[in-house]
């Protein structure tokens, strides 16, 4: 069922204009408050189709990847959920999980899970945004590499929009994975979309499921949509923000533009433009922007530490005999006494930072992919007329009299070099040679009066 409140947070304009409309009648005020809120309106929706045309075009061009990353509500998916909470078990420690959403358009839908164990900082969306594209990638092993990369993100400056987030992006384009990306983000208050109702889809599916364990979880979210390919456990986390850090600038003032966008110049490097809205101009102009890293990092980051004391495995162990009374079976659990002693031998152990960093994945999917290639398209021949009528330059509007129409004259091949053919003849000239080919020539016009008087006189006389 739709509720009848919408649940997400409200825009503090759109708010404050409501109230103002509430309390006052007075027509001129009313008046200049709609304005206000027509044009806010007309600002976010343009900002809106922005995203809603690069999401079109990517669901049909192979160069074109277009990505959004979000994160669910993290009181939707604790653990153990029960549709129907009774008294017994309201109080009891849960198990915190946080699910963030990926869309890829054109490609499906996935999700990768935590238990709170990692920062939620720029690591998060660094980490999340390599794994779906090295994910997505190398299961497109028949069609050329992407040269364009469109991320949309939330407005949050911890997690997406700071300057590590933009330094990492500078350097995916240095470092040629893709030629351009460009990252954008919609007006604060007017952020919800396609992710949201993918989260929508999996909250009504737990408002009428139990979803006792973390299998319950999964297979919930894989059956809450259609194209939703299945949600990856995070256990490891590279620390891409030391990395970047010693070779990186200062950015200021990063968090009023909503539109970022990645190029090389001509001298090999990445340069960063930005612009308020859609239709605001590229800063800044002219120049080929502003240089974000001042080096290149090499190697591979190190991994982060997970903080296992945040997931209060004890404090969910001391617990676990009261869920028995409170509808919770033997064999969840069983599972849960399993699963917490993995976490805390899994969270205790050393990461191999000679694992294969993400990074030189994403090298090698992209010197193994296809090479660009156009392919011709045929279409049919009326259409293509019709198309170009309507594309060709109108006639002139004048007033007066009618012009003639100029008469377009055929074109006509030139003859072979060396030949003694000459071109065809216009029609007078075409006329004179056959009155000169004639064996008489033809009388003039007072002859031939003449011998018609004469011819009627005598039939006359002879009548």
């Amino acid at each position: 069922t739709i509720p009848k409140e919408n649940r997400f947070t409200k825009c503090d304009v759109c708010v404050l204009i409501h109230r103002e409309l509430e309390k006052t009648s007075d027509r001129d005020r009313r008046t200049e408050l709609e304005k206000i809120r027509s044009e806010h309106n007309a600002l976010q929706m343009d900002q809106r189709a922005r995203y809603h045309d690069i999401r079109s075009k990517a669901e049909v061009d192979p160069s074109i990847l277009s990505i959004i990353i979000d994160g669910m509500d993290q009181n939707a998916t604790h653990l153990p959920h029960m549709k129907k909470v009774n008294k017994s078990s309201v109080n009891l420690w849960h198990l915190k999980t946080h699910l963030t959403g990926v869309i890829i358009h054109g490609h499906g839908s996935s999700g990768f899970l935590d238990y709170l164990q990692w920062p939620h900082d720029p690591n998060l969306t660094m980490n999340i945004l390599l794994r779906a594209v090295v994910g997505q990638l190398s299961t497109m092993t028949d069609a050329a590499f992407p040269k364009k990369l469109y991320i949309q993100l939330d407005n949050c400056g911890r997690e997406n929009k700071n300057q590590y987030v933009l330094a990492f992006l500078s350097l995916l384009v240095e470092l040629e994975i893709f030629q351009e990306i460009e990252l954008g983000f919609l007006m604060v208050g007017h952020t919800h979309e396609d992710i949201d109702a993918l989260f929508g889809r999996i909250s009504m599916w737990l408002r009428k499921h139990d979803a006792l364990t973390v299998p319950d979880l999964l297979c919930g979210m894989k059956a809450a949509k259609s194209d939703y390919k299945g949600t990856t456990i995070f256990r490891e986390m590279y620390d891409i923000k030391a990395w970047i850090i010693p070779h990186m600038e200062s950015l200021h003032n990063h968090s009023h533009p909503h539109i970022f966008r990645f190029r090389k110049a001509s001298d090999g490097l990445s340069y960063m433009q930005y612009k308020q809205w859609r239709q605001s101009e590229w800063e800044p102009q002219p120049g080929r922007g502003i240089r974000l890293l001042k080096s290149t990092p090499t190697g591979v980051p190190p991994f982060v530490r997970p903080n296992v004391a945040r997931m209060d495995t004890q404090i969910i162990k001391a617990d676990l005999p009261k869920y028995a009374t409170s509808g919770l079976g033997a064999v969840s659990i069983q599972w849960w006494k399993a699963f917490l002693e993995m976490i805390e031998l899994d969270m205790a152990a050393e990461r191999d930072v000679q694992s294969v960093w993400l990074l030189t994945e994403l090298h090698c999917l992209k010197e193994a992919a296809l090479p660009a290639h156009t392919v011709a398209i045929q279409l049919p021949q009326q259409l293509t007329t019709m198309h170009n009528t309507e594309v060709q330059p109108i006639p002139q509007v004048y007033t007066g009299r009618r012009k003639a129409k100029k008469r377009s004259q055929p074109t006509q091949n030139p003859p072979p070099e060396g030949s003694s053919v000459d071109p065809p003849p216009s029609t007078q000239r075409r006329r004179r040679a056959a009155q000169e080919d004639s064996s008489e020539d033809p009388p003039p016009p007072t002859q031939r009066r003449r011998r018609a008087a004469q011819k009627t006189c005598s039939t006359g006389g002879q009548q």
